[in-house]
Protein backbone atom coordinates (compact mmCIF):
# COMPACT_ATOMS: atom_id res chain seq x y z
CA UNK A 1 0.00 0.00 0.00
CA UNK A 2 2.70 2.46 0.87
CA UNK A 3 4.62 1.41 -2.46
CA UNK A 4 0.86 2.82 -4.28
CA UNK A 5 0.74 5.67 -2.13
CA UNK A 6 4.29 6.88 -3.17
CA UNK A 7 4.14 6.68 -6.75
CA UNK A 8 0.54 8.35 -6.74
CA UNK A 9 2.47 11.38 -4.76
CA UNK A 10 4.91 11.76 -7.38
CA UNK A 11 2.93 11.43 -9.75
CA UNK A 12 0.74 14.31 -8.80
CA UNK A 13 4.03 16.06 -7.93
CA UNK A 14 5.66 15.81 -10.82
CA UNK A 15 2.24 16.62 -12.65
CA UNK A 16 1.91 19.77 -11.01
CA UNK A 17 5.69 20.79 -12.09
CA UNK A 18 4.86 20.33 -15.89
CA UNK A 19 1.31 22.39 -15.31
CA UNK A 20 3.40 25.38 -14.38
CA UNK A 21 3.69 26.81 -17.64
CA UNK A 22 5.35 30.19 -19.57
CA UNK A 23 3.21 32.57 -20.70
CA UNK A 24 2.97 35.39 -23.64
CA UNK A 25 0.94 37.60 -21.35
CA UNK A 26 2.41 40.60 -19.89
CA UNK A 27 2.40 44.40 -18.36
CA UNK A 28 5.42 45.00 -19.87
CA UNK A 29 7.53 44.06 -23.09
CA UNK A 30 10.60 45.21 -25.15
CA UNK A 31 11.38 44.68 -28.13
CA UNK A 32 13.78 45.28 -31.51
CA UNK A 33 13.24 45.03 -35.16
CA UNK A 34 15.78 43.66 -37.40
CA UNK A 35 17.61 44.08 -40.98
CA UNK A 36 15.68 41.55 -43.50
CA UNK A 37 17.61 42.22 -46.78
CA UNK A 38 18.90 45.82 -48.00
CA UNK A 39 16.49 48.26 -48.52
CA UNK A 40 17.88 48.39 -52.43
CA UNK A 41 16.13 44.97 -52.82
CA UNK A 42 13.26 45.03 -50.90
CA UNK A 43 11.70 48.46 -50.25
CA UNK A 44 11.17 50.55 -47.75
CA UNK A 45 9.68 48.49 -44.79
CA UNK A 46 6.34 48.93 -42.68
CA UNK A 47 6.45 48.21 -39.26
CA UNK A 48 3.20 47.06 -37.02
CA UNK A 49 2.38 45.53 -33.58
CA UNK A 50 -0.56 43.44 -32.99
CA UNK A 51 -1.84 43.74 -29.43
CA UNK A 52 -4.76 41.16 -28.28
CA UNK A 53 -6.49 40.95 -24.30
CA UNK A 54 -8.46 38.85 -22.48
CA UNK A 55 -9.70 42.60 -21.15
CA UNK A 56 -10.25 45.95 -22.54
CA UNK A 57 -7.09 47.50 -21.61
CA UNK A 58 -4.93 50.77 -23.10
CA UNK A 59 -1.33 51.18 -22.60
CA UNK A 60 1.80 53.13 -24.27
CA UNK A 61 4.26 52.46 -27.02
CA UNK A 62 7.65 54.22 -26.16
CA UNK A 63 10.67 54.86 -28.61
CA UNK A 64 13.21 55.84 -25.48
CA UNK A 65 15.59 56.69 -27.62
CA UNK A 66 13.62 60.03 -28.65
CA UNK A 67 10.80 60.16 -26.59
CA UNK A 68 8.40 59.35 -28.75
CA UNK A 69 5.36 57.77 -27.57
CA UNK A 70 2.16 56.22 -29.00
CA UNK A 71 -0.91 55.36 -26.83
CA UNK A 72 -3.26 52.52 -27.86
CA UNK A 73 -6.52 50.72 -26.97
CA UNK A 74 -7.43 47.43 -27.17
CA UNK A 75 -11.17 45.90 -26.55
CA UNK A 76 -11.49 42.69 -24.95
CA UNK A 77 -11.10 39.51 -27.69
CA UNK A 78 -10.55 41.71 -30.32
CA UNK A 79 -6.28 41.89 -31.37
CA UNK A 80 -5.40 45.61 -32.65
CA UNK A 81 -2.98 46.43 -35.02
CA UNK A 82 -0.80 49.55 -34.72
CA UNK A 83 1.45 50.92 -37.42
CA UNK A 84 4.55 52.79 -36.39
CA UNK A 85 5.94 55.39 -37.38
CA UNK A 86 7.25 55.13 -41.31
CA UNK A 87 11.13 55.22 -40.12
CA UNK A 88 13.82 52.77 -40.22
CA UNK A 89 13.20 50.76 -36.13
CA UNK A 90 16.61 48.48 -36.87
CA UNK A 91 20.31 49.12 -37.32
CA UNK A 92 21.64 48.58 -40.22
CA UNK A 93 24.46 46.31 -41.11
CA UNK A 94 26.96 44.11 -39.52
CA UNK A 95 27.35 44.61 -36.12
CA UNK A 96 25.61 47.81 -35.21
CA UNK A 97 24.97 49.23 -32.55
CA UNK A 98 21.53 51.92 -32.00
CA UNK A 99 19.34 53.24 -29.95
CA UNK A 100 16.11 51.73 -31.60
CA UNK A 101 14.61 49.38 -28.87
CA UNK A 102 10.97 50.04 -28.18
CA UNK A 103 8.99 49.37 -25.27
CA UNK A 104 5.50 48.73 -24.60
CA UNK A 105 3.75 49.12 -21.35
CA UNK A 106 0.14 48.16 -20.18
CA UNK A 107 -3.09 48.44 -17.56
CA UNK A 108 -4.06 45.21 -17.69
CA UNK A 109 -1.89 41.70 -19.41
CA UNK A 110 -1.72 41.94 -23.09
CA UNK A 111 -0.04 40.20 -25.91
CA UNK A 112 2.26 41.62 -28.47
CA UNK A 113 2.79 40.47 -31.76
CA UNK A 114 5.51 42.47 -33.99
CA UNK A 115 5.13 42.76 -37.94
CA UNK A 116 7.82 43.96 -40.29
CA UNK A 117 6.39 43.98 -43.56
CA UNK A 118 8.57 44.31 -47.30
CA UNK A 119 7.61 44.02 -50.60
CA UNK A 120 9.57 40.64 -51.21
CA UNK A 121 10.12 39.68 -47.75
CA UNK A 122 8.20 39.81 -44.20
CA UNK A 123 8.23 38.60 -40.96
CA UNK A 124 6.48 38.59 -37.59
CA UNK A 125 7.46 37.11 -33.97
CA UNK A 126 4.96 36.91 -30.97
CA UNK A 127 7.13 39.06 -28.04
CA UNK A 128 7.66 37.58 -24.96
CA UNK A 129 7.01 39.89 -21.43
CA UNK A 130 9.75 40.66 -19.47
CA UNK A 131 9.02 38.36 -16.64
CA UNK A 132 9.55 35.27 -18.84
CA UNK A 133 12.97 37.14 -20.03
CA UNK A 134 16.20 35.17 -19.12
CA UNK A 135 19.76 35.56 -18.54
CA UNK A 136 20.98 33.43 -21.46
CA UNK A 137 19.49 31.49 -24.81
CA UNK A 138 20.55 29.71 -27.55
CA UNK A 139 20.34 30.87 -31.00
CA UNK A 140 19.69 28.63 -34.13
CA UNK A 141 20.84 29.48 -37.29
CA UNK A 142 21.59 28.09 -40.83
CA UNK A 143 24.93 27.57 -41.93
CA UNK A 144 25.40 30.20 -45.18
CA UNK A 145 27.53 27.89 -47.42
CA UNK A 146 27.50 30.73 -50.54
CA UNK A 147 28.50 33.52 -47.96
CA UNK A 148 26.17 35.63 -49.14
CA UNK A 149 23.30 35.72 -46.68
CA UNK A 150 24.75 35.14 -43.28
CA UNK A 151 22.85 34.28 -40.36
CA UNK A 152 21.93 37.17 -38.06
CA UNK A 153 20.44 38.06 -34.26
CA UNK A 154 19.66 40.82 -32.51
CA UNK A 155 20.27 41.64 -28.82
CA UNK A 156 18.41 43.92 -27.07
CA UNK A 157 18.86 45.05 -23.30
CA UNK A 158 15.98 45.69 -20.53
CA UNK A 159 17.86 48.01 -18.21
CA UNK A 160 20.97 50.16 -18.17
CA UNK A 161 24.58 48.71 -17.65
CA UNK A 162 23.60 45.08 -19.48
CA UNK A 163 26.65 42.58 -19.99
CA UNK A 164 26.22 40.97 -23.49
CA UNK A 165 28.80 37.72 -23.83
CA UNK A 166 28.55 36.31 -27.10
CA UNK A 167 30.30 32.89 -27.18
Amino acid sequence: MKKYLSLLLLFFSASSLLAQTNTTKGKEFWLSYMENLTLFMNGMPEFSLVISSETTTNGLIEFPATGFTIPFNVTAMQPTEIYLPASILYPQGDEAISNTGLKIISIDSINVYAYHHRLYFSEATMVLPVQELTSSCMITAAKDNHNTNPSEMVVLATEDSTVISII
